[in-house]
């Protein structure tokens, strides 16, 4: 039999359920689309940033790496530098030592030559004090080349070593009347009664 009623469409009710789905699928795809843009513009920032950073350190790296192998070449030249000073040290002291010790032998001896010419002129002026004493003049006075001109003191002849003796044995060699050793007696009185 034909139908003869009306036709009422069912469909409207899903159509706008899957309308509301539609439109609900576009604004969760267009919140999609915008927040993924913002996290790429925010990931391409970053990695801008990184890549900049990445570059920096890079850069530095290569700077301290040079620097590195400048220290290196410097560290054993001064190494060297200091193993030449630490020899040359060692060696100026060595010479140091030796200068004091040799210094000190020169002192010593300067001073032993100070004090003979110190005793040489105290002798000397000793004798000298001697042989301007009245006394002196006296007993000079009474020798015969004393009297006849100034040749007193000059040595006439060279007497050897082996003609030297201590004065006590020229004593008991010589006569008694004997002028030179009553000349050395006189003198030898005389410094006494100065010392």
């Amino acid at each position: 039999a034909p139908f003869t009623g009306t036709y009422t469409a069912q469909s409207g009710e899903v159509v706008g359920i899957l309308r509301d789905m539609r439109d609900t699928f576009s604004a969760n795809l267009q919140a999609a689309n915008e927040k993924e843009e913002r996290q790429q513009k925010a990931y391409d920032k970053y990695m801008d940033e990184m890549s900049k950073a990445y570059e920096a350190m890079q850069d530095s790296y290569s700077k301290k790496q040079d620097e590195l192998s400048g220290n290196d070449d410097s560290l054993s030249s001064k190494k060297e530098q200091l193993d030449t000073a630490q020899g040359a040290k060692a060696e100026a002291e060595d010479f140091l030592a030796k200068l004091l010790d040799m210094c000190a032998a020169k002192k010593k001896q300067f001073n032993e030559r100070v004090a003979l010419r110190t005793n040489e002129e105290a002798a000397l002026a000793e004798a000298i004090s001697i042989l301007n004493s009245d006394a002196a003049f006296a007993t000079f006075g009474a020798v015969d080349a004393t009297k006849t001109g100034p040749t007193a003191l000059v040595q006439l002849r060279l007497a050897s070593v082996r003609e030297h003796r201590p004065l006590s044995v020229a004593r008991a060699a010589a006569p008694t009347g004997d002028r030179r050793i009553a000349a050395r007696e006189f003198l030898q009185k005389a410094a006494r009664e100065q010392g």
